[in-house]
C-alpha cells in the first residue's frame, strides 16, 4: 500500500471515530421525497458540487503542478457532469438538483480551507480518494437497485467513469508522498 493510500485510509478512520462519516445523504436537502431516484439525485449532485468547490480551492490554494493540474481537470469535467445530471434528472419528470451540501460535504471543504499549505495537497488528494469511493458505491446501488428511467441509464452510463476517478485520486495521493 503507498503511503498517499494510507493517508487517506486515516482520514476515513479519523472522520469515522469524529463521528463523521463519508459523505451521505442529508434528508434537509431531498427533491420532493424520499424517494430512490430523488435520494440518488441528490447525493450525486452533492458529490458533483463538492467536488467543483473542492476542485477551485485547489487551484487556489494547491502547492503542486499535479494537484493543480488535478483541480482545473476536475473543475471542468464535474461541471460538465452535473449538467449531464441536471438533464438526466429533468427527462425522468424530477426537479434540476440544487447546489447545497450535506454536513459532511462541507465539513471537507471547511477542512480545506483551514488547511495548513504544507498539508494542503494531502488532504484535497485525500478528499478526493474517500469522496469518489462513496460516490461510486452511491452510483453501483442506485443502479443495481432501480427501475429504468432516464437516470437510471445515465447513471449506469457513469458507473465506470466513477471507478477510474477512484484509481485517478489514489494516484494523486500516491503522487503527493514522492515530490
Amino acid at each position: 500500500m503507498r503511503f498517499g493510500t494510507a493517508i487517506a485510509m486515516a482520514l476515513i478512520f479519523a472522520l469515522t471515530a469524529c463521528g463523521q462519516s463519508a459523505p451521505s445523504h442529508d434528508s434537509a436537502h431531498a427533491a420532493s421525497a424520499n424517494s430512490p431516484e430523488a435520494v440518488f439525485l441528490n447525493n450525486a449532485a452533492m458529490f458533483e458540487n463538492y467536488a467543483i468547490h473542492a476542485a477551485e480551492l485547489a487551484q487556489a490554494r494547491g502547492q503542486s503542478d499535479a494537484v493543480k493540474t488535478y483541480a482545473a481537470g476536475a473543475i471542468t469535467e464535474h461541471r460538465a457532469i452535473l449538467q449531464q445530471l441536471t438533464n438526466a434528472a429533468r427527462e425522468s419528470g424530477l426537479p434540476a438538483p440544487d447546489d447545497a451540501l450535506d454536513e459532511n460535504y462541507q465539513s471537507y471543504l471547511t477542512m480545506l480551507e483551514h488547511q495548513d499549505p504544507h498539508s494542503f495537497d494531502t488532504t484535497y488528494s485525500s478528499q478526493q480518494s474517500i469522496a469518489y469511493v462513496s460516490a461510486s458505491g452511491q452510483y453501483d446501488s442506485f443502479v443495481a437497485s432501480s427501475g429504468d428511467s432516464p437516470l437510471h441509464a445515465w447513471a449506469q452510463s457513469q458507473t465506470d467513469h466513477l471507478h477510474d476517478g477512484i484509481a485517478a485520486a489514489h494516484a494523486l495521493a500516491d503522487g503527493q508522498v514522492e515530490q
